[in-house]
């Protein structure tokens, strides 16, 4: 989708509405405003579940109250994906990978989860259907992940091997 040169819905000769220039701005501008008003949010949990990782559940209360602790532990998580930033160019790319990331995580997880929670039911004998429950879906879990997967593997090796995204996605 090319919206920088986005004409409007009635496109005249010569000059660009107004109205068209707006939008344009408007649909450029948003994915790169959506990423720097999540980021502050993203950067704290990630540096909070580093440190959580690093001192364990016994001393993470105490590491947690020191100001100190806690903003080495951000700046680790926040600092990379700033100079990141500035090293990349286009934002294509940067879609493109974190897209495949979000894929994978909304079609693969899920498949996963509710085996996982089926085999660990079933190892204590306790009842795996709830209201939820589809007699045929625990025949389809490792068919689906198999195929998230192989989808998932597909599409970066698209993308690895076209060396960056297409031209249409840029």
């Amino acid at each position: 989708m090319n919206w920088q040169n986005y004409l409007g819905f009635f496109p005249t000769k010569g000059s660009r509405p107004i109205y068209a220039d707006l939008i344009s701005h408007y649909v450029v501008l948003f994915p790169s405003l959506d990423v720097a008003s999540t980021f502050p949010l993203n950067a704290v949990t990630l540096g909070n579940n580093f440190m959580s990782i690093y001192y364990g559940s016994e001393a993470m209360p105490e590491a947690e109250r020191s100001w100190k602790k806690r903003s080495v532990w951000r700046l680790l998580a926040a600092v990379p994906p700033i100079i990141a930033a500035g090293l990349v160019k286009s934002l294509g790319p940067i879609t493109a990978y974190t897209g495949l990331t979000g894929i994978f995580l909304a079609v693969t997880f899920p498949y996963a989860l509710a085996r996982s929670s089926e085999k660990y039911l079933q190892d204590r004998g306790m009842e795996t259907k709830s209201i939820f429950h589809f007699p045929f879906m625990r025949h389809l879990y490792l068919p689906l992940i198999f195929i998230s997967i192989a989808l998932v593997v597909f599409v970066a090796t698209s993308l690895l091997r076209h060396g960056t995204v297409p031209e249409a996605m840029e």
